[in-house]
């Protein structure tokens, strides 16, 4: 391999006669340099300049660096590399060394260090809140310059925020994250499932997402749908979480009694929460039914939990029972409310006796001296108040009712019963009306 300083005395010989004698287009020497500088508006202390900065660069390029090279067919390549004569080398994991990369390969390599001081420039500029569409467009420019990890953090974000984010969704690239392939033969087909299933089930976000494309080359659409049956069973509330959300974006309406079951019974928040909005997924109201039912429980549990699901389905025909269920819960609490809670109290102390005083008593000539006994208190009354259980049922119910509400809604009135209620007294009739317009509007009703 010819060194660097032979290729730059190489580029300054092969420079110097071009300088000397600038020849035109023909091949013919120019009459004078200096018409040639003047055509071109370059001086021979220019020329030097650029000499020297090509210099600099390749220098710079043959060193062992992390970089993101840019690949031709719109990969990028992040870890160390070098430039080698006329082409790119990577280096590769453990002991696979450097790999060399065809010359017409790469487009263009950027230093890994530089391009994290702009995200950083970026990230402060968007704020430490950002806005769902600032991150995601953070992302998309992430992804462009091969900064992935940092992009499918964003990404994952926003999508635990919101699953059905369109431009989250549409950021993604396909093939861009490793998944288990599909794309085998007959025999091994259930075994690449099985595999795909765990991978969605521990990935992020992100990956679950790619997973689920993954699982929509699947041809049997039985098979897919028994399977996930089977997963949404599964001990591993990962894997129920994953099947759901399987179910919701390949399958909607498919297994709609498990999903109602899981979205208002599961112990576990997240399966609950995507299963409920893979049944919000069928886009029909009616699958609210059940969980407008369960408002009426007499489990305290299954009410909160009910309201919590309605909440996840995002769908806005929830709003009314929800309002109507808080107007009630807080009429059945004010009629309650008259009645004083039972109290008990308890002393804990000692008691001191002492003389006081005497009291001189005079009796045919004597005086006898009558002593005053009195009694030191000494300690602590504590007074308690029992209350049931069902009124922290009630603060909580009601707490997850306006969350939902919140979820809902987007609005935020306030963080208490009387001003939600004051909000929907102000908004029901609009609301109601904006409803039936929609739903007159809807195609197919």
């Amino acid at each position: 391999m010819t060194s660097l300083k032979h290729s730059y005395l190489l580029l300054s010989a092969l420079l110097l006669p071009i300088l000397a004698h600038p020849a035109g287009a023909d091949g013919r020497a120019a009459t004078a340099p200096t018409e040639a500088l003047q055509e071109s508006d370059a001086t021979p202390a220019d020329d030097a300049a650029a000499t020297l900065e090509a210099a600099a660069t390749l220098e710079e390029d043959a060193r062992e660096r992390r970089r993101l090279v840019h690949l031709s067919g719109g990969g990028v390549m992040r870890g160390k590399s070098r430039f080698v004569d006329d082409h790119w080398e990577v280096r590769g994991k453990g002991k696979q060394g450097w790999r060399a990369l065809p010359a017409g390969a790469v487009t263009h390599v950027r230093s890994e260090k530089e391009a994290l001081r702009e995200s950083k420039r970026r990230i402060k500029a968007i704020g430490r809140q950002p806005s769902t569409d600032a991150s995601v467009e953070l992302a998309s420019w992430m992804i462009t310059e091969g900064l992935y990890t940092e992009a499918f953090g964003r990404l994952d974000r926003v999508l635990e925020v919101d699953p059905d984010h369109e431009q989250a969704l549409a950021a993604m690239p396909k093939g861009l994250m490793p998944v288990p392939r599909l794309n085998v033969s007959a025999e091994q087909a259930p075994q690449a499932r099985a595999a795909l299933y765990s991978y969605g089930a521990g990935a992020t976000p992100s990956g679950r997402e790619y997973a689920v494309r993954e699982l929509r080359t699947e041809t049997d659409a039985e098979v897919l749908r028994a399977e996930l049956a089977q997963e949404l069973r599964s001990h591993s509330l990962r894997r129920r979480s994953f099947a759901a959300l399987a179910l919701g974006r390949l399958q909607p309406g498919e297994e709609l009694k498990n999903l109602l079951v899981h979205a208002i019974l599961d112990p576990s928040e997240e399966a609950r929460r995507t299963s409920a909005q893979a049944l919000a997924a069928t886009n029909d109201p009616g699958v609210l039914v059940p969980m407008i039912r369960a408002l009426s429980s007499k489990s305290s549990r299954v009410r909160t939990q009910a309201a919590e699901a309605l909440g996840n389905a995002r769908m806005e025909a929830a709003v009314e029972p929800l309002m109507s269920h808080l107007s009630s819960m807080v009429a059945a609490q004010s009629s309650n409310a008259p009645r004083r809670v039972p109290h008990g109290n308890i002393f804990i102390g000692k008691q001191t006796a002492y003389i006081q005083d005497f009291d001189v008593e005079v009796a045919q000539f004597q005086a006898v001296a009558d002593p005053q006994v009195n009694v030191l208190i000494e300690g602590a009354v504590l007074d308690a108040g029992v209350h049931s259980i069902g009124e922290y049922s009630y603060v909580y119910q009601t707490k997850v009712i306006r969350g939902s509400l919140a979820q809902l809604t987007g609005e935020r009135p306030g963080y208490t019963n009387k001003a939600w209620l004051k909000w929907w007294d102000k908004n029901e009739g609009d609301w109601k009306a904006n409803r039936a317009a929609a739903t007159r509007t809807t195609p197919g009703n």
